[in-house]
């Protein structure tokens, strides 16, 4: 109770008695010398929070990696992925995003990139699995450090089940400038998904691929008045000659909006 209430109201000064508390044999103190560890610590306190990534409760484990996203730096970026395989899914989960926030500055996004391969294919195995928000946060990390290691994995994705994935993948190979990802997007353009299929369109255009223009032609012939006309806007955007037939053709269709467009 001492714990919980020093986390509830506590300040600057309680910092030190947060330090006693993670010594507590009692797993909840631990648990709440954590957070207030997150809430109020200096900076200083970071190699405590490296120690609790080996808590044997997961619900300390998981404010630890908090805590590392908070106040980590690029030395930090080792421990995390050291602890990627962690038994708990939501630990894993804050793992990623944890690092996820440190790559904002470029000397962790460096950091990352000189992993070795078996370390960083620990973590982008994490696509092959069937945790939708493992997933995602597995993409977002890729993503944001930039690492071209991780383009293969995310052109797996494009096969996945879940449209939330499929798109997210997109962005990110966008974000990757990843071209040889291109066959991969336009035969998104044969999925059910609307917003699967404007996303891909919105992707190759914005990739200037004109591999792509095939698949956005076949747009033209969509069920879905709105993919139509984004293949129409992504045909104008490459002002690629031998497009303009196709594009003549659209002036009979039964859609006033596509053809005005």
């Amino acid at each position: 109770k001492a714990a919980e209430t020093l986390w509830k109201i506590g300040d600057l000064t309680c910092v030190d008695y947060y330090k006693k508390g993670i010594e507590d044999s009692y797993w909840l103190v631990r648990y709440y010398c954590t957070r207030g560890l997150i809430n109020f610590a200096t900076g200083q306190e970071l190699f405590i929070f490296y120690q609790l990534l080996d808590d044997p409760y997961w619900q300390v484990r998981y404010y630890a990696a908090s805590g590392i996203g908070k106040y980590g730096n690029y030395e930090s970026v080792d421990v995390l992925v050291d602890h990627i395989n962690d038994t708990n899914e939501k630990v894993k989960e804050e793992i990623l995003w944890a690092l996820t926030k440190l790559m904002w500055r470029p000397e962790s996004r460096e950091k990352f990139k000189t992993l070795p391969d078996s370390k960083v294919e620990n973590i982008f195995n994490l696509l092959k699995g069937n945790n939708i928000f493992l997933k995602i946060r597995t993409i977002w990390l890729i993503e944001s450090t930039l690492d071209k290691r991780g383009i293969p994995y995310l052109i797996s994705a494009l096969d996945d089940e879940n449209d939330e994935d499929k798109i997210k993948s997109v962005w990110a190979l966008e974000e990757l400038k990843a071209e040889e990802g291109i066959d991969e997007i336009e035969g998104l353009l044969s999925e059910q998904s609307t917003k699967v299929k404007i996303e891909s369109i919105k992707t190759i255009v914005r990739l200037k691929s004109e591999e792509g223009l095939e698949g956005i032609i076949k747009g033209l012939n969509d069920t879905d008045e709105s993919v139509r006309i984004y293949s129409l806007w992504a045909l104008e955007k490459f002002k690629n000659a031998s497009t303009y037939s196709e594009i003549v053709k659209c002036l009979d269709d039964n859609s006033q909006s596509v053809r005005e467009y």
